[in-house]
């Protein structure tokens, strides 16, 4: 797997950094020339040591683990990305939670009062006694 260098810069203070990418990644970008920048200041932001580039990357990491979290518990591809999609809204806190109803499963994202990001997954269990 050949790498090529490229020169990044970070969102928040704009050092800029050398990045060394696979050249299979460049080439799924060739014809998103706008998705490609964002994928480069991303990669400078990440291995900026400045305070914004430090806070960002501690949400992207807890918005992607989430994110890849819902496609897991999801019973089905579609549940999972309706959770997915909820992520970064929630995160913003442009909603407060997102529920989902799926016969005796209910899932859920939502942020606690300590900021925490959590993706859940509930089985309803009923017990019927008859006698």
């Amino acid at each position: 797997m050949t790498k090529s260098t490229y020169f990044g810069k970070c969102m928040y203070c704009g050092q800029q950094a050398m990045l060394e990418i696979n050249d299979d990644i460049v080439a799924s970008y060739e014809d998103k020339p706008d998705d490609w920048d964002t994928y480069i200041s991303e990669e400078a932001t990440k291995i900026c040591k400045c305070e914004g580039a430090r806070a960002w990357w501690n949400v992207e990491r807890r918005v992607r683990k989430a994110e890849d979290e819902c496609l897991k518990l999801a019973n089905s591809e579609q549940i999972g990305e309706v959770l997915k999609a909820a992520v970064r809204p929630v995160m913003r806190s442009e909603f407060d939670k997102l529920t989902i109803k799926d016969g005796g499963v209910t899932y859920s994202v939502y942020l606690d009062s300590d900021e925490r990001l959590h993706v859940r997954r509930e089985h309803k269990v009923t017990e019927d006694k008859t006698e």
